[in-house]
């Protein structure tokens, strides 16, 4: 399944592994229910030209804070607990008081 979400943190990942926190919409887009610290990592996926490890490549992926992203989740994955960003999606400003 491909779905659309919103990076919420891409600076704590507690495996160093570029990992961003993203909220899902559709799933977890009420923030009052699901708090941002509950949110699930996802690895994000990297173009071939980069070797995306050991500092070789692009690392970090360039995605912030409110960045909207593709994911979608490897087959098997039918409770949807490992999302992979796949690609991102341009975006104007953010509204006002929104970070």
């Amino acid at each position: 399944m491909i779905r659309i979400a919103e990076v919420r943190n891409f600076e704590d990942d507690p495996t160093k592994s570029g990992r961003v926190k993203v909220r899902i919409y559709g799933k977890n887009n009420d923030d009052q229910e699901v708090k941002d610290d509950e949110l699930p990592w996802a690895m994000v996926m990297h173009p071939v030209t980069s070797a995306a490890t050991s500092k070789i490549g692009i690392v970090p992926s360039g995605l912030v804070v409110g960045s909207r992203v593709i994911i979608t989740y490897l087959p098997g994955d039918d409770a949807e607990q490992y999302p992979i960003v796949i690609g991102s999606i341009a975006r104007g400003d953010l509204p006002e008081g929104k970070s």
